[in-house]
């Protein structure tokens, strides 16, 4: 969980940026650049909130008999 940058102009005045336990800022384009990356889905289901999913694999296919 993190609270995500929306726009550079907001970051002078973001209260958050002062928070003295974060390394890094991201926003939602970020963290859909590193989903795509890393061959991940990520879904945002709250504003502090982006989850990434790791697509099952699929089954191989049997060998086909000819």
């Amino acid at each position: 969980m993190t609270e995500m940058l929306e726009h550079d102009a907001g970051f002078a005045t973001w209260g958050y940026r002062r928070d003295p336990t974060l390394v890094a800022f991201f926003r939602r384009e970020i963290m859909a650049w590193i989903a795509a990356r890393f061959g991940r889905k990520v879904i945002f289901p709250g504003r502090t909130v982006a989850l990434f999913h790791k697509p099952a694999k699929r089954p191989a296919a049997p060998p086909r008999r000819g």
